[in-house]
Order: structure tokens, then sequence, then C-alpha cells
């Protein structure tokens, strides 16, 4: 909060009377801070804000911007924007000293989130390009703010209005002020520390671009929306960029791919699940988000679904087998990790999931002839391992060849806890180490950076990872 205090500081010049922050949730601070005596009617009331010194007392405030037929317009240049302060009760949104006759005055104040989506249909939050165009289409930043002022209400330098613009004094959302000395604007543009807001201050006529916390509240004007901004959730993936704008048809020119580790990119949806699909050929008509929708590389769930392989007259599963049953988990509960590596298993349950799609936990022997025909136990490793998924250090790893389409992977182990995930592949057999009605089975492994395959016992409550073989 001290960091934009500074910084709100150096960026807009001093108000005659500087007052508590407005801000509209969780900004923190106590009464004396955000309200209470820094705010009191002497200090914020009549004196200041109204009656003589911001428009006299004759003047009748009327702002009834409460929708798009309601709200007074202006076009200029190519754009058209909103002629007074949005005035559409929220959540997250308030009348300057919660007095409804400030909002007839100015309008309310938003929190930044509430301001990305208040505009009614057809209209949009205007991004700093939007301004800038306005600000340029006037003159310029430096005297922008006479001729968009309105011609009463500000404490000194009242503009002309040339426009009809009526830029009206609400008060300054982050350090404080009184309405009467400044103007503050929301834009729909996001910055690492808040959002990006648009400035006027009593007493000069620039306009500047500068940033708050998204907790503040500040004053909004929509934009005609001659094109609409769209948002790509990635749906725990990575896309850029994050939003585009359409053309003035409502089309998108084109679609970014996103990028999922262990998942195969669908489409982009109206929904994070279901919905309908969006194209370049989709027309839209307000601004929104889309959705990316995935599917699991590893879909090993059924007979049908997993990716086979045959090696030395054996049919393996060519991916670790990740039907969900009990006793089996997700690497660190996480289902991105299944997604990549399928699902580690105790023994019991390795048993009843390879039945359950129709095929069989190997036995000791299967797996030794086939590390026997992929060259042996010093060397298989190489030519059974996926070819990107192992740990790869400054001293070994990155030689594995899939020779065979086996495509082992590093899916780790679950004991006590969860590890070796990109460095160690451990398999369950059906064969139990030491007998019939031992607490231990075989199992086989690989580690990274090596072409060593073994098999010994470990106990059958472990979770590790499951091959099936066909009969």
């Amino acid at each position: 909060m001290k960091l934009f205090t500074r910084l709100r500081r150096t960026l807009l010049i001093a108000t005659a009377v500087m007052v508590g922050t407005v801000c509209l949730t969780g900004c923190g601070g106590g009464d004396e801070d955000s309200g209470g005596n820094n705010t009191s009617e002497n200090n914020t009331g009549e004196n200041n804000t109204g009656g003589n010194n911001t428009g006299g007392s004759n003047i009748v405030w009327d702002n009834n911007c409460t929708s798009a037929a309601t709200c007074k317009q202006v076009t200029i240049g190519t754009q058209t924007w909103m002629a007074e302060n949005l005035n559409v009760e929220t959540t997250n949104s308030k009348c300057y000293e919660n007095k409804p006759d400030s909002c007839a005055k100015y309008g309310r104040y938003y929190s930044w989130d509430v301001a990305q989506t208040v505009c009614p249909a057809g209209w949009r939050l205007p991004d700093t390009a939007d301004w800038m165009q306005l600000i340029d289409f006037v003159g310029g930043s430096s005297t922008a703010g006479a001729k968009l002022k309105s011609t009463s209400g500000w404490i000194d330098g009242n503009g002309t209005d040339e426009y009809g613009f009526s830029a009206l004094p609400g008060g300054i959302g982050s350090v404080g002020g009184s309405s009467g000395g400044a103007g503050d604007w929301w834009t729909a543009t996001p910055h690492w520390s808040g959002g990006y807001l648009v400035a006027m201050s009593w007493g000069n006529n620039s306009v500047r671009i500068t940033v708050d916390g998204t907790l503040h509240g500040n004053s909004v004007r929509c934009v005609k929306a001659n094109y609409f901004r769209i948002t790509f959730d990635p749906t725990n993936g990575t896309v850029t960029p994050a939003s585009v704008a359409t053309g003035t048809d409502g089309k998108l020119t084109n679609l970014p791919t996103p990028t999922r580790k262990g998942y195969a990119f669908n489409g982009w949806f109206t929904a994070a699940t279901g919905g309908a699909e969006i194209t370049t050929s989709t027309v839209f008509s307000e601004s929104t988000t889309i959705y990316a929708q995935w599917t699991p590389n590893n879909n090993c769930t059924s007979a049908e679904t997993c990716k086979q392989t045959t090696i030395g007259g054996q049919t393996w599963t060519a991916e670790n087998l990740n039907m969900e049953t009990v006793d089996s988990w997700c690497y660190d509960n996480n289902a991105d990790n299944c997604a990549i590596y399928g699902r580690l298993y105790t023994w019991e349950a390795a048993k009843a999931a390879c039945q359950l799609i129709g095929w069989r936990l190997p036995t000791n022997q299967e797996w030794q002839t086939l590390v026997d025909f992929a060259g042996g136990s010093s060397t298989a490793g190489t030519k059974l391992k996926s070819i990107g998924e192992w740990y790869i250090d400054n001293w070994r790893g990155g030689d594995e060849t899939d020779e065979y389409g086996f495509s082992a992977l590093p899916g780790g182990n679950r004991i006590s806890g969860y590890g070796g995930v990109g460095t160690d592949g451990f398999w369950w057999t059906i064969t139990e180490f030491g007998g019939s009605g031992s607490s231990d089975a075989y199992f086989w492994s690989m580690n990274y950076g090596s072409g060593d395959v073994y098999g010994r016992g470990r106990s059958k409550d472990h979770g590790i990872s499951v091959r099936c073989v066909a009969d």
C-alpha cells in the first residue's frame, strides 16, 4: 500500500483537500486511514466538494447512467463514449462517502475486477489504447484535460467540455482525495501490481495513465463496442497472448494454441467442460472468456483406449495404466501427473486393474523375456524408455531411443510419501517375492541416465506403475 501511495503521489498533482482512501474491500487500514475523522463532513462536505467551489448550489445533478438506454453518449472521432460516469449498482461498488447524492453527481466507484464486466451489453471497458486514441484526438496528454473536463464541478480549472465528454472529478481511489479534486477511470488493461487507470486533476490540463490496486474504487466510462475483448483461459495450461480483440465484424483472425504438459489440446470452447466450440468463424457480441479443453495423453483406461506394442511375441500396453481404482493414486495427488505417467497402484490393485481391462499383470518371467529381447539387463533400458520424459543432468541421460515403442515412463513411487517422478520408473509383476502369501512381490525398475533394468522385491503396499500384458 505504501508503494502505491508513493507512486500516486508522484503521478498526481496534490489536491487542495486530501482525505482518506476510497477502498471497496480487503484493502486494510483502520478507520483513521480509510474513513473516520479524515473524511468527516467538515473536510469533504458542502464547502469543499459541492457548493460554491464545485459548481454552485443551484445545479441539479441527475446521473442516471444505469443502462445503455439511460446513459448519455458522445461520439468523438471514431469512438462513441458514455458522456457520464457509470452508475450501475453492483457488489464492490459504492458512492463517494456512501452518499447517494454523490452517485447522482459522480456515478459509482468500482473495483478493477468488477469494472471489467460492469459495462452494459454492446459496450465495454476501454483499454489504455482506447484512452490514448481519445487523448490524441483531442490534442494530446498535456492539454486534453481542458477539453474533456466538465465546465463545472472541479475545485479549480474547470474544462471547456469541447466534445461533450464531461469528465467529472469523482475522487482519487487509492491515496484519497476529495471529489472535486481529481478524477480517475479504470481501464481494461492489467498491470502486474494492479490495473491501469486514467487520471485528471484540478489545476492542470493534463491526462495521465497510471496504476492503482485492483481493490481500490475508481470511476468507469464505457466505450461503444466496435470490437470485443476475448480472454483466453488455458484451463491449467499456458497461453500467449492472454487476450485479443475481435475485428469490427466480431470475429477473431486467429486463435492461439495453448500448451499443457501431458495433454493434447482439443480446442477453445465457451466453457471449461461442454459448451460450444469457438472458431475463427464465431461472431462475438460481447467481451467474454473462452476456455481450453484437453484430453490426457495417457488415456489407458480400457483395452480399447490403451496404446499397445508387440515385442518378442508378447503384447504389452505401451503406456502406464491409468484406470482409477481403490488403492491407486496420481503422483502427489495431482491429476496432471496421471495424464503423463498413469496411476500408482498397490500390488492387489494392480492385479485387479489389469483384469478390469481384460488383460493381466505380467509375470516376473515375462518381464525377463522382454528385457532379454531388448538386449539384456544392462542395456535394455535405453531401448525401452520413452524419449524426452526422463531427467537429464550434466553427466548422464538423454540417450533413450524407445526402439520398440514400449515408452517406459519415470512415474516414481508412493511409499510413506511420493518420490522419484522424472528419474525412476517401477512396474509390478504378479509374481510374489518369497513364495505364495509373501508380503512382497517382484517389480522391475529403470533409472535415468542408465540402461539398466533390474527385477527385485518390495512391499505389496507400495504404489508403483503398471504395465499389462495380453494373453
